[in-house]
């Protein structure tokens, strides 16, 4: 394809489709923006849409590549990918974004300076890519398949490999739940929190599990990059770093009628007609958009509820198969401390009640002086009080013999102004935890005792979102 004389000047330029490969530039400032589409020479209909812009200023370069799919025909499959440019800009001259380089090979952490280096990217919280943690571990090549994976994530997201000298500092760091070791990898999303985030939203991939799962490494990875294209999608607008190629023309236009004195001109008739078409194409391109994400919701939907359909029926399965061999009812045994609090309610009572991240950490640094009191309520939960929500049966008189209250919490308008104590976030909404259990009122954290949690109606369990200290009211 040859170019025109426009475009080696640096000027704005179209071709037409009459191969196949339409191209339109622009130019306005210091802007120019590029859009190139190509026609799938195997999916009629489809056409892959690559649009790029790059900007100037005193001190740096900008850029920014978008990838769109066009497809007339739904129902075929297709491989994300990331633009060739972008691994290109990666390698040279090389890219920063959130005052951090990116590349497309690993960063070894084996030593404390670049371990904190890791942890101040992972806190940043102008980050928007995910940031993947190998550790080592033995008859694991975990350096080579961290190489193999930054090269295809190039631009998507940051890897490490992490020394197993510098396993214990990272569990001093962020805990054991936010750490990663023994060939492990873990994936630390945008917005990292270790004192409120819940561990699930930085899922670890075990090494048992991933031997399981996945045949080769570079399966593992197609997850990965499946994934983070997902998350570039979500960015609150194409014109969130750099404007696209509409936008920048439609400045361009803009500019140009300002510039006509004359109201009506063939000229400035030439310029509306070409700020209509921009208008019709960018409407029909939020049409197909709102189209594609209702049928994604739909289908998501449909799969959900077949998944909790699924676990309604093994809940059952197991709860007849535990009243045959006489276990359901059996006293389960209390560790003398709440430093076990989480992994024991994780074992005991899967599938009926869920100890939140923030609870266990708030448990492990109680002074609370009964912490046997609080393991039998927390039984009482998962078992009756499970049960008789599910049947419909009373609650109230559930837990008086252990000297513990069931009350309502309180008036979520007015305990909103602590939003971040009373409401956690669950399945993309924040929900209030409408229930506390309670003993005492002098507010003597060694003697009083509460446990905040809501009953998800769902998945029919309890999920607790604070224990066992009283939290903060207009009376504290």
């Amino acid at each position: 394809m040859l170019l025109p004389d426009a475009a080696f000047r640096g000027d704005s330029f179209e071709l037409d489709a009459s191969e196949s490969m339409p191209v339109s530039a622009v130019r306005f400032d210091n802007y120019w923006a590029l859009q190139f589409d190509k026609f799938d020479p195997s999916v009629p209909g489809r056409i892959w849409r690559t649009e790029a812009t790059v900007a100037s200023t005193d001190t740096k370069a900008l850029g920014g590549v978008r990838l769109t799919l066009l497809d007339s025909i739904s129902g075929f499959d297709f491989n994300p990918s990331v633009p060739a440019i972008v691994s290109a800009w990666v390698k040279n001259p090389g890219l920063r974004e959130y005052g951090t380089q990116l590349s497309e090979r690993p960063i070894q952490v084996d030593d404390l300076s670049a371990l904190e280096l890791m942890c101040e990217l992972l806190l940043n919280n102008k980050r928007t890519r995910p940031v993947v943690v190998f550790s080592e571990g033995k008859g694991i090549d975990a350096r080579a398949n961290a190489a193999r994976t930054a090269m295809r994530l190039a631009g998507l997201a940051h890897v490490f490999v992490l020394g197993d000298s510098q396993v214990d500092e990272l569990i001093d760091s962020f805990g054991r739940e936010f750490s990663v070791w023994g060939g492990a990898i873990r994936t630390y999303n945008a917005g990292f929190d270790p004192f409120s985030d819940e561990v699930s939203v930085h899922p670890i991939a075990t090494r048992e599990w991933l031997q399981h799962r996945f045949r080769s490494h570079d399966q593992f990875i197609e997850v990965l990059l499946r994934s983070f294209t997902a998350l570039s999608l979500r960015r609150t607008s194409p014109d969130h770093d750099l404007p696209t190629v509409r936008t920048v023309k439609q400045a361009s236009l803009s500019y140009q009628l300002a510039k006509l004195d004359k109201p009506v001109t063939d000229e400035r008739s030439a310029i509306l007609e070409q700020e209509n078409s921009l208008l019709r194409q960018q409407i029909q391109e939020k049409t197909d958009e709102f189209n594609y994400a209702d049928a994604e919701v739909t289908a998501a939907q449909v799969e959900r509820d077949q998944y909790r359909a699924q676990a309604m029926a093994m809940r059952a399965l197991v709860q007849r198969l535990e009243e045959q061999v006489g276990t359901s009812q059996a006293q389960p045994t209390y560790p003398p401390a709440l430093d076990q609090v989480d992994a024991w309610a994780l074992e005991q009572y899967p599938g009926r009640l869920v100890l939140l991240n923030r609870a266990a950490r708030s448990a492990k640094k109680s002074p609370f002086s009964e912490p046997q009191l609080v393991y039998r309520c927390l039984d009482r939960l998962a078992r009756q009080y499970v049960e008789a929500r599910r049947t419909g049966s009373p609650v109230d008189a559930l837990f008086e013999d252990l000297g513990v209250g069931l009350e309502r919490t309180g008036d979520p308008n007015r305990l909103s102004q602590w939003k971040e104590k009373y409401f956690v976030p669950h399945r993309g909404t924040n929900r209030f935890l409408e229930w506390h259990l309670k003993r005492g009122s002098d507010h003597n954290e060694a003697n009083t005792l509460r446990i905040y949690f809501f009953y998800d109606e769902d998945d029919e369990q309890v999920i607790i979102g604070h224990l066992p200290s009283h939290l903060t009211n207009s009376q504290t």
